[in-house]
């Protein structure tokens, strides 16, 4: 019979602190796995703190612009209804109040003005005026709309020129043609692509709306061509549209898009304003 054989006290030891040492490696491995994700997650904190930093830094930056323009343009609208008035100098102070970031601050000058208007300029102010309540008209109801959590604009509004309901919980479509020179054109196109859009019941609510040139003149607009704008998660359905507008003659391959920051959900808009 085989007698086990007695292993040494000094080998038992050996085993042991080889045991120890392989454990104590583990658990330096897994702590410092451990320091590396909470360094991590600090460094992604700070970027995430720095960045807010920033935005609200250009925000800030973009108040004090906004108001020292705003003072500007004003000091334009006084000199402008003082003796002599000149419809020059009113005619480039109403072009300036189109240019105004703050949409009460331009009803307000535009009505200074119009009362100390020439005549022609009285006329053109006027016509502004009735396109900005009518276009005002249906942001505000949509604003309201998803507010409340509904879809945007179910009824008809002044500000719309052609509407159809559309498959409900699909995006909403806006079809912008720009008014002004090549108005009657750029409107054409536009109950085109509506009809296309309409047909297709890829969409939800899709309208056509006119564009007014005070409106374009904005910060945040000043659409030149033809544009599709959506956001990253809306991308699809402005790709879905790009293709419907390839089957409408005069705008087949004239889209370009571009993907916007500001929030507009379930909402994509494309504008009708090429030149020529």
């Amino acid at each position: 019979m085989d007698i086990p054989k007695k292993e040494s006290p000094l080998a038992l030891i050996g085993v042991v602190l080889g045991l120890i040492g392989t454990s104590v490696g583990i658990w330096s491995q897994v702590g410092k796995r451990n320091l590396e994700d909470q360094i991590g997650q600090i460094e992604l904190a700070q970027r995430a703190q720095d960045v807010e930093i920033k935005r609200k830094q250009d925000e800030r930056s973009q108040e004090v612009a906004d108001r020292d323009y705003l003072l500007r343009v004003t000091d334009k609208v006084i000199a402008a209804m003082e003796p002599p008035r000149s419809a020059e100098r009113q005619q480039v102070a109403a072009f300036l109040i189109d240019t105004l970031r703050d949409g009460v601050s331009q009803r307000r000058l535009r009505n200074a003005l119009l009362s100390a208007a020439a005549p022609q300029v009285r006329a053109n102010l006027e016509l502004t005026i009735a396109e900005e309540a009518k276009f005002a008209t249906v942001e505000i109801a949509d604003q309201a709309a998803q507010a409340k959590g509904q879809p945007v604009a179910a009824i008809r509004l002044p500000g719309v020129d052609s509407q159809a309901a559309g498959t409900i919980g699909k995006l909403a479509v806006d079809i912008f043609w720009c008014e002004g020179p090549d108005g009657d054109r750029h409107r054409m196109q536009a109950e085109a692509l509506f009809g296309a859009a309409t047909a297709s019941g890829q969409f939800g609510r899709v309208r056509v709306r006119p564009l007014p040139e005070s409106v374009n003149r904005r910060p945040g607009y000043g659409i030149v061509g033809n544009i599709i704008r959506h956001q990253d998660v809306e991308r699809a359905g402005a790709g879905q549209l790009l293709r419907l507008s390839v089957t409408v003659t005069g705008i087949a391959r004239s889209f370009s898009m571009q993907q916007i920051e500001f929030p507009t959900k379930d909402y994509i808009s494309a504008f009708l304003c090429t030149s020529g």
